[in-house]
């Protein structure tokens, strides 16, 4: 491999798509068009679908090829009106499967693949429906239709080895909504699991079947004359085409036989047989004319996929060592296997050139199936070590290109019984593998090693339980820790090998030991796992390192966090930008909960500016930007910007989703509901609310997250005047006794919300006054400004004087971080409350609330050059309630458009910025009591 060659393999993602994949096969010399299948096949054009399902050796792929060779127009800026995809049997990984759709789709159009292509190869991939949703979106932006054809056309070729119901389901989903302008052609030797039956009777489904394929007997005569230049007579012509079936691998084999046939006319008449008879008998005289070094060749080499001259000569065994792996097919150093690779093709020996410079190839799939039968047949000792020579050319090109051709090398490592080697694959990779996100590919390898393998190995172990906590799936990984820790002591390893284990161990029992909600005990792990690991082990230290600050986070104590997570985006930064930004994140709630908003928001911005990839990168965004995203539109909506709030949540929960960024999207779903209400789009808000509920039913299975779900639900039914269905959650919750993450000081506060709303505001402020102390000594802000609120809201309940008072504590608390929602909240909670004796001394708290803290006020107040008109008036009392757009729309019987035509009037009078700083400026003013 030249050195810029290397150098560019060296850019290459560990999960590099192969691009002999997405090429057509290239016109054959001696091919014949069969005008009538390419004619059938432009008719199909016209509508979403074509199957062409046949037995193998039926010409499917050739037929489909010819079409689109037929169909391109002549203008030379039209020929990527056309997408091919050769599928194989490793694309029943769906992820990897929409990988290849879309890149394929990329070739037709620039930007017609590329969006949703960055979400199938995403560290963590998109859900399917979100993935197909985009292209089709993407396809849909094509030039529209200018004639009856579709102009453009994706083939999947041998959808027959896709085997995975989810697959399946995606696909039908892209087939139901593709766009009038896309038209999918399907290749498969059986029918695909499709509503094939509903798209038949809408007419939007051409068939080819083996009836259709078939070579009539003038097509048999026309390529027997292409391929061997005989005129056989009529007799032999017509038993051919009747022996074979007019099949075409069945036609094009007997061509093949009938080259040096001295007698050829006597040759046709001596077979018979079924199909698969008749494959054995000819593919046996195909061989048998053959020189022997070709019928070695052609055996040898039937265990690979797909060949190149240098792979060819390692499996042969001809330089095998020296040949550098993926080594240009024009390079003298390859040519023996290279110069007999087109030596086959231009004998039509069933080969398929995979690019247009012919330097990778694979073999026909049917006579490929002949080839090892034959191999296993003549010299089954062989075929191990011809596996093991090309597992290790495999091996040298992982060296040089990274993980790229990982999976094959494993294949054939296992095939060829070396399950030695591929561990060590897997081992040498798998750090790689887990630094861009890719835990589905790490546990599929690992999972294919023979049994017990994971578990004698530590290190396998290891990285199948971290695969499996990138992947968020903590049941997985107790079990491969006990694994490992019991493999640890017989393991054949240096002592720094050990000691890392170890630490590895340790670090992911302490994530579980705060997964469980253990925190104490995570926190001492972690401190052990710390204490284990060298200096010149960033990643690992990195990852303990999160975990202890995560641990003392959740476990309340919130300054001590503050320097292990430096510590950790310090480690993490140069070495594992995934989790660096996942850690950048949760530093980010950490300051929410400390009150440091600026920080909060500083550090979100940073872990959205480090998710945008290189310049030239088809990812667009990393979807751990999600929570960067989410973060920033959470503290909008608590300042009251609503705008802001929407923008950033709308399009962090989409992220987040798209890539299963899990551990974000509950604060993504609860800040959505509350600003939904907020709205004046209570149903929305419901409906949000019930995607958190399925998300912490179906998807993250944890305690924590399913009591923040329930309570969302409870504190919407609170707002929209449900207070049976709030009370039925409430009289369900017990307020834990330890410290209060962030969403469970939401959970806790909505339950005594309730509890007020519920006339027991006493049994409330008690609570409060128990918890005011414990949030002071952590440090938690946001925890005081919501207890201090609540505080201010059970005495005004009681009647007390006193809430006054805390009322100007939860202003003092809040008037660093411009939280003003909360105020505006919890007065709309308190107008749903149960009708009650009035209170002793009464205090205007609602309206209080409605004013919320301002942020500092600059400008200067001067007296209205123009007053304001009688609806102006009344919008401004409106909003000073804390009424919504809706609902002020409801009140007045207007459109919302015309409350903020109302709105924009009112603050230019006002020289205002918003709602809430409108209402200070009208209250200083004297327009308000």
């Amino acid at each position: 491999m030249a050195a810029e060659e290397q150098a560019e393999a060296g850019r290459r993602p560990p999960d590099t798509l192969l691009a002999t994949r997405l090429l057509s096969p290239p016109r054959r010399q001696q091919i014949i068009t069969r005008e009538r299948l390419v004619a059938k096949l432009r008719q199909g054009q016209q509508g979403p679908l074509t199957l062409i399902s046949a037995p193998a050796g039926a010409g499917k792929t050739t037929a489909v090829s010819t079409w689109l060779l037929e169909a391109r127009p002549a203008d030379p800026q039209s020929l990527e009106r056309f997408a091919w995809l050769s599928l194989d049997a490793e694309d029943n990984d769906p992820a990897l499967f929409w990988s290849y759709v879309c890149a394929a789709c990329e070739r037709l159009a620039p930007g017609a693949g590329a969006a949703a292509l960055s979400l199938a190869r995403a560290p963590q991939p998109a859900p399917l429906p979100v993935i197909v949703a985009t292209l089709i979106n993407s396809l849909a932006a094509l030039p529209p239709v200018t004639g009856p054809e579709r102009p453009y056309a994706l083939v999947l070729d041998d959808y027959h080895l896709i085997e995975n119901p989810d697959i399946h389901a995606s696909l039908i989903q892209l087939i139901e909504r593709l766009p009038p302008q896309v038209h999918l052609a399907i290749t498969a030797r059986a029918d695909p699991p499709l509503p094939l039956a509903r798209l038949r009777a809408r007419g939007l489904l051409t068939e080819l079947r083996a009836a259709d394929l078939r070579f009539t007997t003038a097509e048999a005569r026309e390529l027997i004359a292409a391929a061997t230049g005989l005129r056989l007579d009529e007799a032999a012509i017509e038993a051919l085409e009747a022996r074979t079936e007019g099949w075409a691998a069945g036609l094009q084999l007997a061509a093949l036989a009938l080259s040096d046939q001295p007698d050829p006319n006597r040759f046709v008449a001596a077979f018979a047989g079924s199909h698969r008879y008749i494959i054995d008998y000819l593919a046996d005289e195909v061989l048998a004319q053959q020189p022997l070094h070709i019928r070695e060749f052609l055996l040898r080499t039937a265990i690979l996929d797909e060949l190149c001259g240098s792979l060819c000569d390692a499996v042969l065994g001809i330089a095998a060592e020296s040949r550098a792996p993926g080594a240009s097919a024009g390079d003298s150093g390859a040519s023996f296997s290279q110069h007999l690779l087109r030596e086959l093709e231009r004998k039509n020996l069933f080969l398929v050139p995979l690019d247009d410079q012919r330097r990778w190839y694979r073999y026909h799939h049917l006579f490929a199936e002949v080839l090892r039968a034959r191999l296993y047949e003549l010299a089954p000792e062989a075929a191990p070590t011809l596996h093991r020579r090309a597992a290790a050319w495999y091996a040298r090109a992982v060296a040089v290109d990274g993980p790229a051709r990982l999976d094959a090398a494993v294949r054939h490592a296992l095939a060829g019984g070396d399950d030695e080697r591929a561990a060590g694959l897997i081992e040498d990779s798998g750090e790689t593998l887990l630094r861009h996100g890719a835990f589905a590919r790490l546990a599929t390898l690992i999972q294919a090693l023979p049994p017990g393998r994971v578990e004698a190995s530590p290190a396998l172990a290891i990285l199948l339980a971290r695969a499996r906590f990138g992947r968020a799936e903590p049941d997985a990984v107790p079990p491969l820790l006990d694994a490992a820790a019991a493999a640890l002591p017989a393991a054949d390893l240096a002592e720094d090998e050990r000691r890392a284990l170890r630490a590895w161990i340790v670090a992911l029992d302490s994530h579980m030991l705060r997964v469980r909600g253990q925190y104490a005990e995570a926190i001492a792990r972690a401190r052990e796992a710390r204490a284990l690991i060298s200096a010149g082990e960033p990643t690992l230290r990195g990852f303990a390192t999160m975990g202890l600050a995560l641990a003392l986070h959740m476990g309340g104590e919130l300054a001590a966090a503050v320097e292990p997570y430096r510590e950790a985006l310090h480690l993490l930064d140069a070495d594992d930008r995934h989790t660096a930004i996942t850690t950048r994140c949760l530093a980010g709630l950490l300051y929410q909960s400390l009150g440091r908003w600026e920080d909060a928001s500083a550090a979100y911005d940073e872990a959205l500016a480090r998710a945008r990839p290189a310049a030239g990168a088809s990812v667009a965004l990393l979807p751990v930007a999600g929570w960067a995203m989410i973060g920033l539109g959470t503290l909008a909506y608590e300042r009251d910007e609503l705008a802001e709030a929407t923008r950033r949540l709308e399009a962090g929960i989409a992220l987040a989703e798209q890539g299963e960024v899990r551990d974000a999207l509950p604060f993504g779903y609860a800040a959505l509901a509350l600003l939904r209400q907020a709205e004046g789009r209570p149903a929305e808000a419901r409906a949000v609310s019930d995607r958190f509920l399925r998300f912490a039913a179906e998807s993250l299975k944890l305690p924590l997250v399913a009591t923040y779900a329930r309570a969302v639900a409870a504190r919407l039914a609170l707002l929209q005047g449900d207070l049976a269905a709030a009370e039925q959650w409430a009289r369900r919750y017990t307020p834990p006794a330890g410290p209060l993450f962030l969403s469970e000081a939401f959970v806790f506060a909505t339950w005594l919300q309730v509890g007020i709303a519920a006339g027991r505001a006493e049994e409330a402020l008690g609570w409060i006054i128990a918890r005011l102390p414990q949030a002071a000594a952590s440090g938690d802000a946001r925890l005081m400004l919501e207890l201090s609120v609540l505080r201010a809201q059970a005495e005004h309940t009681l009647g007390r004087p006193t809430a006054a008072g805390a009322l100007d504590e939860a202003r003092r608390i809040a008037a660093p971080m411009c939280a003003r929602r909360i105020f505006l909240d919890a007065a709309a909670a308190l107008s749903k409350a149960r009708p009650g004796p009035a209170p002793h001394a009464p205090v205007d708290l609602p309206a209080t609330y409605g004013a919320s803290v301002p942020p500092p006020d600059t400008t200067p107040l001067e007296p209205l050059q123009e007053p304001l008109t009688a609806r102006e008036q009344e919008i401004l009392h409106l909003i000073a309630e804390g009424r919504s757009n809706q609902e002020i729309a409801d009140l007045l019987v207007v459109g919302v458009g015309t409350v903020k035509t109302h709105l924009h009037h009112l603050y230019g009078k006002l020289a205002a910025r918003d709602r809430t700083h409108a209402v200070a400026r009208a209250r200083a003013l004297g327009l308000l009591a």
